[in-house]
């Protein structure tokens, strides 16, 4: 009796289970609602009204992210300006005589702790009140080499700004001539800002707040930025002639603050990938005057199911310069091989190769000029 009705039951499941499957299921068919307009106008915003919510500064916890991981290995060059003049009275000083040279050091200090634990190796232009050179033109250029002659992956420089206009207060970030400029690392002022704003939260609001060094010494710039031969910036957090911001650059748990924002910055903008190059032919690095020059890309982007296909570079975006000049290449997608095959014969001599492109996440490459050596051939 029981198996009877226990075959009943599946015979019941069988007959209803197949009769739905059998069933064509057609989706549900509308229309597109209107469109939603905003209730009321709303401007562009460049200054907040104080007692804005967004002005309470929200709480940190310090926990380093797990995306910091992918900073290990990187080498950072610090550099925290206007050491050397304490003596010197009302030096880059606030309206009660806070030096900005000791906040630029203090902010430095712990970003380099953060740096370290995550496997940074850092170097740092000073650690205490003093510059490279007793002239300036000189220090600053000494600076600039420190990174150069170490091949530091990036370079920034911490600062504070100045301003008659009393009120003034935001953040920005400097590079060098042109956002094309070679070692221009807009991509990284651009997080490092971005982080500062949200972490910080000024009354005034940059909107990226990215310029040209030209803008305050034209076709010249910053002298450490002109001087380098690595990725770099320079970094203004904030304004230390506004009187309350000079108050709050005081408290070393703000200047703690001001790091996690540098820290954050720099660990998000590595973790979406540093794109880079190198030399795939000739492997000596010696070149025929007619022979072809290919280089190898990577996109920087990290080991994960989305890098077993082509590298993830914008094609678009790539250009080859041999000494400064654009020369036009062919580019292998699958294999991620850009090529040069020059039209008439090179001369001899030595050639700087330099690439520019873009990863998937619109991180620039990072610049490392590469040298090829072109020799006489014996029909020459």
């Amino acid at each position: 009796m029981r198996l009877s009705r226990w075959i009943l039951g599946v015979m019941w499941i069988h007959i209803v289970c197949s009769s739905v499957v059998g069933q064509e299921v057609r989706p549900v068919v509308g229309t597109p609602p209107p469109p939603y307009f905003p209730t009321q106008p709303v401007a562009g915003v460049t200054t907040l009204k104080q007692g804005d919510p967004w002005l309470q500064r929200p709480a940190i916890d310090y926990r380093v992210p797990p995306y910091a991981r992918y900073l290990a290995g990187l080498k950072i060059c610090l550099d925290p300006g206007h050491g050397g003049y304490g003596k010197r009275p009302n030096y880059k000083s606030g309206p009660t005589g806070l030096r900005e040279a000791k906040v630029n050091l203090r902010v430095a200090n712990q970003l380099k702790e953060w740096l370290l634990g995550v496997g940074v190796t850092v170097f740092m232009t000073r650690n205490g009140d003093y510059d490279l050179a007793a002239d300036l033109r000189t220090a600053l250029k000494l600076r600039a080499e420190m990174a150069n002659k170490n091949d530091c992956d990036l370079f920034i420089s911490l600062h504070h700004n100045a301003s008659p206009r009393p009120e003034a207060n935001f953040p920005s970030a400097w590079y060098h001539a042109t956002p094309d400029h070679l070692y221009s690392n807009v991509d990284l002022g651009r997080y490092i800002v971005q982080e500062l704003e949200e972490i910080q939260r000024y009354v005034e609001i940059q909107h990226m707040g990215l310029y040209s060094d030209y803008l305050m010494f034209p076709r010249a710039g910053f002298g450490v930025l002109r001087h380098l031969r690595v990725p770099g910036i320079i970094i203004e957090a904030s304004f230390h002639s506004n009187a309350e911001e000079e108050a709050r650059l005081k408290d070393p748990k703000y200047n703690k603050r001001e790091a996690w924002a540098y820290f954050l910055g720099i660990a998000k903008y590595v973790a979406v990938g540093l794109p880079r190059y190198e030399l795939a032919e000739p492997t000596d690095g010696k070149l025929t005057p007619t022979g072809t020059l290919k280089l190898r890309l990577h996109d920087g982007m990290h080991v994960g199911w989305g890098s077993k296909g082509s590298p993830r570079i914008f094609s678009d975006s790539i250009a080859v310069f041999l000494n400064g000049t654009r020369v036009p290449v062919s580019y292998d997608s699958k294999a991620g091989v850009v090529s040069f095959t020059p039209t008439t014969a090179l001369r001899p001599g030595a050639y700087t190769v330099v690439a520019r492109f873009f990863n998937a996440n619109k991180n620039s490459s990072l610049v490392k000029p590469i040298i090829v050596t072109v020799e006489e051939t014996g029909g020459m």
